[in-house]
């Protein structure tokens, strides 16, 4: 649906994503999610934001729920106990700004489609 979103211009609800469609009610959807692009370009706006905000606020919900590592790569006497903690938790702080960052790629492009398809 990512694709199919991009491909059309069109911005699927949450509910869009969850219903099963058939393909000919697939294509009826699409359709009409293209004839009335304002929705779309909302939702397309919302998620956008929604995208810029986790930006800083995922690193710093996962940042504070895996201090525990680093407390425990300082408080431990043991050097490779250190180095596997820190390791794991800049592991773990990658991964979540990576798919972060991944995320808000996706909403900009996708709202930056929409936006062009409203201008036409």
């Amino acid at each position: 649906m990512n694709s199919v979103q991009l491909e059309f211009g069109v911005c699927f609800t949450a509910g869009d994503w969850e219903e099963g469609f058939t393909l000919d009610r697939f294509v009826e959807r699409v359709a009409a999610k293209m004839a009335k692009t304002d929705s779309s370009h909302r939702l397309a706006a919302k998620r956008l934001a929604e995208a810029r905000a986790a930006l800083v606020n995922n690193p710093i919900k996962f940042g504070f729920f895996t201090l525990p590592l680093l407390i425990g790569a300082i408080a431990y006497p043991h050097n490779l106990l250190r180095i596997l903690l820190t390791s794991l938790w800049a592991a773990i702080m990658s991964t979540i700004i990576f798919l972060t960052m991944k995320d808000y790629k996706s909403a900009k492009k996708l709202f930056q489609r929409i936006d062009n398809n409203r201008r036409k």
